[in-house]
């Protein structure tokens, strides 16, 4: 399990890198996720391979239908089916709704330090809960509305979150 955790740390720290600085996730970066989570579960045996295609399939094919309708970009449905194979089912469903998750509490604060650049008050509460710095990773234009998100961020910190009760030791 700590190679997956170092595994889900390398690929979606890749991934997040580029995403934040360019707006793309190279697809080298996806392809080698999803090679290494199919290795990896080749210690599981046929059960391991079968548990990393589904939750590439789980993970990656929800993804992938959020792409489809132009909520994402391509290549975050990419990198969520490399993150899906190296968690595998069922932690790739508890990936998936934690990344959900914190992408929709990131477009909150967002949203919260957009019109608290019209409103002073919702500046201040922003700033007062910490959501000054979270909100602001890769903006600073002056179209706030249109900076698309950096969604492998989001799904890398799910696919994390997700692997932290067995890290832990409670699974």
């Amino acid at each position: 399990m700590l190679t997956d955790a170092l595994a889900v740390l390398l690929i979606g720290g890749c991934a997040s890198f580029f995403d934040v600085r360019e707006r793309r996730v190279p697809n080298i970066v996806s392809l080698l996720g999803l090679v290494a989570g199919l290795a990896l579960s080749l210690f599981g045996g046929w059960h391991g391979l079968r548990s990393a295609l589904l939750g590439a399939g789980v993970f990656g094919g929800t993804m992938f239908v959020f792409w489809w309708f132009g909520w994402i970009g391509g290549g975050d449905a990419k990198v969520a089916f490399a993150l899906g194979a190296i968690l595998g089912y069922p932690l790739a469903i508890a990936g998936l709704f934690f990344g959900i998750i914190i992408g929709g509490l990131f477009s909150v604060g967002f949203l919260v330090w957009s019109f608290g650049r019209r409103l002073p008050f919702l500046a201040r509460s922003a700033e007062r809960f910490g959501l000054g710095a979270a909100v602001a990773v890769g903006v600073g234009r002056d179209d706030a509305w249109r900076v698309s998100q950096p969604g492998a961020v989001f799904l890398s910190l799910g696919a994390l979150a997700a692997m932290m009760p067995v890290l832990l030791g409670g699974h």
